[in-house]
């Protein structure tokens, strides 16, 4: 059973039904709202501070409509276990928010393919970031340019790497040519 307590100190389990309110789903449900007794309230001297109604009529307390689990929610967050959740929560926002800035939000690109290839390229500068930052390779003199260098001779080299795996272990050296060839015309192909 749930209760609520004023300001003073009172105690009330009394519901009453106020107004209506529309969720999501789109029907209308009707309200609830504690509500204190209209004596009690005239005799508080916390009266003006606490309630606008009128002489005999006590206060209300409106509820929401997901009030148990607001109260569930709060409770959780008291909890030990919710820094954690917290900390996994900052670390992955930072991350969207360097994608953001790398800019993901808005592709470049129309087709999956083209878009997929912006994000993956965005995150693997975000991940060589990350990585220089973290071996203290960034941040020295020279400034973003330095950066910029540094972060592009990784990609190259990742790329070089990735290159020849895929010549030297995957394709053998008579498949190269078949493997590059191009199997549909390009963009403009009467141009």
């Amino acid at each position: 059973e749930m209760t609520c307590t004023c300001p003073a100190g009172q105690v009330t389990g009394t519901l009453v039904t106020v107004g209506r309110t529309m969720p999501r789903t789109g029907e209308y449900e009707k309200g609830q709202a504690f509500q204190f007794d209209g004596a009690v309230c005239d005799a508080c001297e916390l009266r003006a501070q606490c309630s606008r109604a009128g002489p005999g009529k006590g206060r209300t307390v409106s509820l929401h409509p997901q009030e148990r689990l607001l109260q569930e929610a709060r409770a959780l967050q008291a909890s030990p276990d919710f820094q954690q959740y917290q900390r996994m929560r900052q670390a992955s926002e930072h991350r969207l928010a360097r994608m953001v800035q790398l800019g993901v939000r808005k592709a470049r690109y129309f087709g999956r393919s083209k878009t997929l290839f912006q994000a993956l390229m965005a995150a693997t500068v975000a991940n060589l970031t990350l990585i220089a930052r973290k071996t203290g390779e960034m941040g020295h003199e020279g400034g973003a340019r330095a950066d910029l260098g540094l972060l592009l001779s990784h990609l190259a080299g990742l790329f070089k790497g990735m290159i020849d795996h895929v010549f030297v272990q995957i394709c053998p050296k008579a498949d190269i040519f078949r493997f590059m060839a191009i199997s549909r015309p390009g963009f403009r192909p009467s141009f």
